[in-house]
């Protein structure tokens, strides 16, 4: 499944009230369970990068805000090694996991179905 389709069904989700209101605290225990934040990790840190789509997405990004990625992310193997969290002042809290990636992913993805369907262009004669 790619980032579109997710967005595509957090946007559908967002704008059922039914589908909202049972989703919605199932989301907020699952961030609370998973612990990232704990560790001082952004959900677009942990997003699995190894694609070629997050790879352009993640060069595309200004040079402070990927210095700031790096740091979380040496941050929280530094903590996971230690096995100890980080102080709750240092934490990343609902108002500071902000989604920072969201635009560039989607960008690349719509070039990457875009460059595939000019590949696979047939031109009939």
């Amino acid at each position: 499944m790619t980032y579109t389709q997710t967005v595509k069904i957090a946007n559908f989700i967002r704008n059922s009230p039914a589908l909202s209101a049972i989703f919605k605290p199932l989301a907020r225990v699952y961030v609370r369970l998973s612990g990232y934040r704990n560790m001082g990790l952004r959900f677009h840190d942990i997003i699995i990068e190894e694609t070629p789509e997050m790879q352009r997405a993640i060069h595309r990004l200004p040079s402070d805000e990927a210095y700031k990625r790096q740091f979380r992310q040496i941050r929280a193997h530094q903590c996971g090694i230690t096995q100890h969290i980080l102080p709750p002042n240092e934490r990343i809290t609902d108002a500071t996991d902000i989604p920072y990636l969201k635009k560039n992913i989607l960008q690349t993805e719509k070039e990457a179905a875009e460059r595939l369907e000019l590949d696979n262009i047939f031109v009939k004669r």
